[in-house]
């Protein structure tokens, strides 16, 4: 099975902390972000695909084009990372067939939430219970956890069940227009959503899931790690 990891972007809010690195190369206990999601991915997989960007060689030279055995391939853009994470999606089309497991590359997963997601027979997302759903993107699933929709910071209560950016899908995906946001990006969680309609999209409830977006959520991660709350 492949694994698409989206790294290419800038990751502006974390200010001067990506000036001379990208984000998924930032450290979390001695280990940068992507080091993390590498080691967690499931036996499963072993093709790794990583779309870089903005500092994308220091991807490259850190982690060279093997991981643990399993092959990496990097696909460079220079223009997608700015349209959406659906667009950087379009990079691997005609290239990656079969089962693709889709992770953010500056998110925190745990290894026993990935390997569930390997097991589904069809679609997933992967979610994460939040005491604040209305600051983040929520899913919306119906009594059989298919999920049904997605909600961004919503003003009433849909779930509490954040959309962690995690995904199984498959060449499918590339049948369906890409969803145009109102800022003008495509979104690839909008985009998975609207094949609910003839692909069933189970939920998978995580264990763990952390975001990291500013220099106040590596701290967080931190001190996580410091508690010996495992990412397994």
């Amino acid at each position: 099975m492949n694994t698409i990891i989206l790294a290419a972007g800038k990751g502006t809010r974390m200010k001067n902390l990506t000036k001379y690195n990208p984000k998924p190369m930032l450290k979390v206990n001695g280990k940068c972000i992507l080091e993390h999601t590498l080691d967690n991915l499931p036996d499963e997989i072993d093709k790794i695909y990583i779309i870089i960007g903005y500092l994308g060689d220091k991807i490259k030279d850190y982690f060279g084009d093997n991981f643990n055995g399993k092959k990496i391939i990097y696909i460079e853009e220079k223009e997608n990372y700015a349209r959406g994470t659906a667009a950087m999606m379009e990079l691997v089309k005609g290239i990656v067939f079969g089962k693709m497991l889709v992770l953010m590359g500056d998110d925190l997963y745990s290894k026993s939430d990935l390997e569930k997601m390997t097991k589904v027979s069809d679609w997933a997302v992967l979610a994460q219970k939040v005491n604040h759903p209305e600051n983040v993107g929520v899913l919306k699933f119906d009594n059989d956890n298919h999920v049904i929709d997605i909600i961004e910071r919503p003003k009433e209560y849909v779930s509490n069940f954040a959309n962690t950016g995690a995904y199984l899908i498959d060449e499918r995906f590339f049948n369906y227009p890409l969803f145009k946001l109102e800022n003008g990006e495509y979104g690839l969680p909008q985009t998975i959503i609207n094949a609910s309609k003839d692909i069933p999209i189970k939920i998978i409830k995580a264990r763990f899931w952390h975001s990291n977006n500013k220099a106040s959520d590596l701290k967080k991660a931190e001190k996580m790690l410091s508690l010996k709350r495992k990412i397994v």
